[in-house]
């Protein structure tokens, strides 16, 4: 993978090419090579300290974070039997670990002298696998003896298997409408990295869900947000929550709940003051199934600190029983009356705004602005109408009450020619069509032989 650079030390280096097995492969992976004429490999032995051990650094400058899967590696036993011992050297590590020296696996190689064994050892045990741009990871082969006997073994065809993560864009000065690149982060404290942690096998989708394992907890699980708060705005998240079956040990006493929390600060790397609750004690109903919880915040009685650059938090009770998976959270912002706002309501996509959830002809939009179940085909908008006299053509159409939509009548004597806005006058409104929709009136002269009339929404 370019933009990895490696560092391999101890072992003593063969005098002469290596390639164990000759089948130009990284250990039993599917990865292949073609060796150099002047590559080596190294021979580890117990007969001192410096030799019985191989340590192997990465460092991740591909502009992406990179996860780290396995390692891979080629040995064969030339003298006595024993075992290979793989493990994470997290305190030469960016990758966080709660032990100093996490073992990944333990190999034997007790059979023949000369045979060859070809590994490939996953890294699920660490507590974080991925390595973002700029960081390293450090990891150690160490071969033992069978009791007190010594042990010699060639290793070769060394290597790390990771896969690319997301594009690590450089973090962009603070502006006036953008803080930092949004990432989740914990404090939590070094000597329990594992009260929170990643989850890649009951994910509710994509690669990885949240996972708080442990009956204690002393961080909140945070992200800074891209935009400043907008008083203007309501804000509206959704996240989904599944639960084990009393499967922490030692048991707490309490059942997990949940809170997400919004503060603020008037810098980016000022200090962050609670604000509000956008979701208060979420709890599953019952263990093993994924429950999805939403809530809502008008931000108006947070017009003091508009602009504030805010933080999303992810609150844990404590004492619980229950290991807890958080996934999908999701956080909309609207105004309110608009088309985002009605969307969320009704279960919509907000950008989902010319779509046609129920087929009946009339998209998302126009059930917002006319009227309409966008779930129900037979509830359709109210009509447009035209009431004529003599002197006057009566222009009715409907108007969702406080919407920020724009409504406009625009009028032509000619299809072919310019619709034009302002050639009818909108008469004080006196009816309802309904408790969310205005009856309104504009009256259009009629001096000329024909006239047009349409009547023309735009979103805000």
């Amino acid at each position: 993978m370019g933009g990895i650079s490696t560092t391999l030390s101890g072992g003593t280096e063969e005098t002469v090419g290596r390639n164990i097995g000759d089948n130009s492969s990284y250990g039993n992976s599917a990865y292949t090579f073609t060796p150099a004429a002047d590559s080596r490999g190294i021979t580890i032995n117990t007969y001192n300290t410096s030799n019985k051990r191989v340590d192997l650094t990465i460092t991740n400058t591909t502009g992406h974070s990179v996860d780290v899967d396995a390692i891979v590696f080629d040995a064969q036993l030339t003298f006595n039997t024993g075992t290979i011992t793989v493990s994470h050297l997290s305190g030469s590590s960016d990758l966080n670990d709660a032990f100093t020296s996490r073992t990944l696996a333990v190999v034997s190689i007790a059979a023949n002298v000369w045979d060859v064994y070809q590994e490939t050892v996953l890294t699920d045990a660490m507590a974080d696998q991925t390595l973002a741009n700029g960081e390293s990871a450090a990891f150690r082969i160490e071969c033992a003896g069978t009791g007190t006997g010594a042990l010699i073994a060639k290793l070769d065809n060394i290597a790390v298997i990771g896969t690319h993560g997301s594009t690590v864009p450089p973090v962009p000065p603070v502006t006036e409408n953008r803080a930092v690149d949004p990432v989740w982060f914990t404090s939590e404290a070094s000597s329990n990295l594992w009260q929170i942690t990643r989850e890649n096998s009951l994910q509710r989708s994509g690669n990885y869900a949240l996972r708080f394992q442990q009956r204690w907890t002393s961080s909140p699980v945070i992200q800074l947000l891209e935009d400043r708060l907008n008083s203007n705005l309501t804000y509206a998240l959704s996240f989904w929550l599944r639960r084990g079956n009393n499967d922490i040990s030692p048991l707490g006493s309490n059942d997990t709940t949940v809170d997400i929390e919004l503060w603020s600060s008037a810098t980016a790397d000022g200090t962050f003051t609670y604000r509000a609750d956008l979701i208060t004690a979420a709890q599953n109903s019952a263990a093993n199934i994924w429950q999805r919880f939403e809530g809502s915040l008008d931000a108006a009685a947070l017009a003091a600190y508009d602009g504030d650059y805010l933080q999303l938090r992810i609150v844990r009770n404590d004492n619980v029983k229950h290991t807890i998976y958080l996934d999908d959270l999701v956080l909309n912002a609207y105004q309110a009356g608009s088309f985002e706002q009605w969307a969320h309501d009704n279960g919509l996509n907000p950008s989902a705004i010319a779509h046609d959830l129920d087929v009946d002809q009339h998209t998302n939009f126009v059930e917002y602005a006319l009227g309409g179940n966008p779930a129900d085909p037979t509830s359709g908008p109210h009509e447009v109408s035209i009431e004529a006299s003599e002197t006057a053509v009566n222009f009715i159409y409907p108007r969702r009450k406080n919407s920020t939509a724009n409504y406009m009548v625009e009028t032509t004597t000619d299809l072919n020619a310019t619709w034009v806005e302002g050639g009818a006058i909108e008469l004080p409104v006196t009816e309802s069509f309904d408790a969310d929709f205005d009856k309104v009136v504009n009256r259009i002269s009629g001096d000329a032989a024909k006239r047009f009339a349409r009547l023309k929404v735009q979103s805000q």
